[in-house]
């Protein structure tokens, strides 16, 4: 058996992952970890040209998660700056005395970052404190999939709308929604309802569920 042969390497060596004080999922391309943590209660938001909505939103919702106020009179900065010399979804972040600075040349890559960011901050007795460190990463695959087979199995459009969150935090970035199978037609069929009929799904697969056009443009 030519698989049960080779040896896996993993691309960090164990004692790298070990010794890092935050356990990062994916590990970044690139880390150096400064010497200990500071803490942090408020970010005072600078940013070369402007915050896309989908950003800033994504900003408040990692302050309001995690009880950080963006406040303009703060001490503490969070700088965005665009270097489009980071192509993709790449990015840099440095962990500074006063300041946290992020470096992007797309949304993509904003956005993963503060998704790493959101890992590094944790909570020390009361208090919200992150480790001094610089991290340059990009993505190992262009393709980082999730599938979910909700074809056998129904699930509600909440539900699979909480995975998404998840699956975006962790970076993966393609999602396959498998709606149709044997089991059950998962589809809304106004042609052909005889597709969403419970008499034609298995009876221990959900019969009869299924999700209107509405709530799959919703779910898009």
């Amino acid at each position: 058996n030519v698989l049960s042969s080779q040896e896996f390497k993993s691309k960090f060596p164990l004692q790298v992952l070990k010794e890092a004080p935050v356990k990062l999922i994916p590990f970044p391309q690139k880390v150096e970890w400064g010497k200990g943590t500071r803490s942090v209660s408020s970010f005072r938001l600078e940013v070369d040209g402007t915050l896309s909505r989908s950003i800033q939103t994504e900003l408040e919702s990692l302050c309001r998660d995690l009880g950080i106020q963006l406040d303009s009179t703060a001490d503490d900065t969070l700088h965005f700056q665009r270097d489009t010399f980071l192509k993709g979804e790449g990015y840099q972040l440095h962990v500074l005395q006063n300041s946290i600075h992020i470096a992007a040349g797309t949304d993509k890559g904003r956005f993963y970052a503060l998704q790493t960011l959101r890992q590094l901050i944790y909570k020390k007795g009361q208090e919200n404190v992150v480790p001094f460190c610089s991290i340059t990463d990009w993505p190992a695959f262009a393709v980082r999939g999730y599938m979910l087979d909700v074809g056998r199995n129904y699930q509600s459009v909440q539900s699979i709308k909480a995975q998404l969150d998840v699956m975006a935090r962790y970076k993966l970035n393609t999602f396959q929604w498998h709606l149709t199978d044997y089991p059950a037609w998962r589809i809304e069929s106004k042609a052909f309802p005889e597709l969403n009929d419970p008499e034609n799904h298995r009876p221990t697969r959900d019969p009869g569920m299924f999700y209107t056009y509405n709530e799959i443009r919703d779910l898009i």
